[in-house]
């Protein structure tokens, strides 16, 4: 993982930059797109438009009414590759960007990571997760005489509310 401050105007551009001068000359040319999960891509450049195809007619005359339901929403919705801002793209105040490159191979787990050298010797392992300390299964008599909870006979207590409605005679 490396990182990096950029200011919530400028456009996704320099965040390419920088990832290229992360990578190894050789696979600094090669190209990528930046991206989040579940599928929102950042492209470095803007999306060619379709061409419209002038032998189709259409039937219904498109209107705007306004947000289309499922539309896409301000902020997490991808970039369209253009001037938009990091703040825009919902990319503020921080978020985690992951490469995906147009090679297959590039994107395989096994595939090393084409870091410059003096990042790779920078590398530090993050520390391995802790498991969780399981609680005892009884409560020491300090605890649970400070929470008032329980009784001494280990049963435990229905609210009354509760109790009525479970004794309630039919």
């Amino acid at each position: 993982m490396i990182q990096r401050t950029f200011p919530s105007s400028s456009p996704i551009q320099p965040v390419y930059e920088f990832v290229r001068t992360s990578l190894d000359p050789s696979a600094s040319t090669k190209p990528f797109v930046l991206w989040q999960p579940p599928r929102f891509h950042y492209p470095e450049h803007p999306i060619p438009a379709k061409k419209e195809n002038p032998h189709k007619a259409h039937i219904i005359a498109p209107a705007s009414y306004g947000n289309i339901k499922g539309g896409p929403t301000q902020g997490l919705q991808g970039g369209t590759g253009g001037k938009e801002s990091l703040s825009h793209l919902g990319l503020v105040p921080q978020s985690v960007l992951l490469i995906k490159w147009t090679e297959d191979k590039m994107n395989a787990s096994g595939y090393k990571a084409p870091l410059r050298s003096d990042l790779l010797e920078k590398i530090v392992p993050l520390p391995p997760a802790q498991p969780k300390e399981e609680m005892s299964t009884k409560p020491s008599p300090a605890s649970a005489s400070a929470t008032g909870a329980g009784n001494s006979t280990g049963e435990k207590k229905i609210p009354k509310w509760l109790q009525k409605g479970l004794l309630k005679k039919k």
